[in-house]
C-alpha cells in the first residue's frame, strides 16, 4: 500500500490531484449523506408532530360533535331519553292590550320573553298598522338570550286609530307561536 501511495505522490501526471480529489469526493459524499439524513429526520419529526396535532384536533371535534348530538337528542319531543323542553313565553308586552296611547312616529312596542331552558329566542315583530291583512308589512327580527326585553319601533302617528301588532317567538326546538296585540291612539 505504501508503494501505491508513493507512486501516486511521485507520479508527475497528477497523482496528488487524484488522491486529494478522491478525499474531497469522499468528504462531499459523507457530508451530503449526513445532510440528507438530518433533513429527512427533521421532516419525519415535523410530519409526526403534524399528525399528532391533527389527531388531537380530530378528537376534540368528535367530542364537540358528540356533545351537540347528545344535546339535540335530549331536545327531541317524545324521545324517552329527552328531558321536557317548554316553548318560550311572552311574560309581558306593551303597550297593553286595548290601551290608549299618545300618537307618535316612534312609539315603542316591547315584549319580555323567557325560555326556561335558557335557549336563544328568535322574535319576529310585525307592525300591522290599522288592519291585519296580507301582504305582511316590514318585519323586524331579533335573536335574543332568554329573559330579555325586546323593543321595536312602531309608527302610530294617526290619532284616534286602532293599531295592531304581533310578535312570533320560538327557540330552536319549537315552531314559532304568535300573539296579536292592539292599542288605540288618542
Amino acid at each position: 500500500m505504501k508503494k501505491l501511495f508513493r507512486r501516486f505522490v511521485k507520479d508527475k501526471n497528477g497523482g496528488v490531484s487524484v488522491v486529494i480529489g478522491s478525499f474531497m469526493m469522499a468528504s462531499i459524499l459523507i457530508t451530503t449523506t449526513s445532510v440528507l439524513v438530518i433533513v429527512s429526520t427533521q421532516n419525519n419529526t415535523r410530519a409526526i408532530e403534524r399528525n399528532n396535532m391533527a389527531n388531537e384536533l380530530y378528537a376534540e371535534l368528535l367530542q364537540e360533535m358528540q356533545a351537540f348530538y347528545d344535546m339535540l337528542e335530549a331536545k327531541i319531543p317524545g324521545n324517552p331519553n329527552a328531558a321536557g323542553n317548554e316553548p318560550p313565553r311572552i311574560i309581558w308586552s306593551g303597550p297593553k292590550q286595548e290601551s290608549v296611547e299618545t300618537p307618535s312616529s316612534t312609539l315603542q312596542c316591547k315584549v319580555h320573553v323567557v325560555d326556561f331552558e335558557g335557549d336563544e329566542i328568535t322574535i319576529w315583530f310585525y307592525p300591522w298598522g290599522e288592519k291585519v291583512e296580507l301582504p305582511l308589512p316590514r318585519v323586524q327580527i331579533l335573536v335574543v338570550p332568554t329573559d330579555t326585553n325586546a323593543t321595536f319601533i312602531f309608527d302610530a302617528s294617526n290619532p284616534g286609530t286602532d293599531y295592531y301588532w304581533s310578535v312570533a317567538i320560538c327557540d330552536p326546538w319549537h315552531v314559532p307561536s304568535s300573539e296579536l296585540f292592539m292599542f288605540t291612539t288618542s
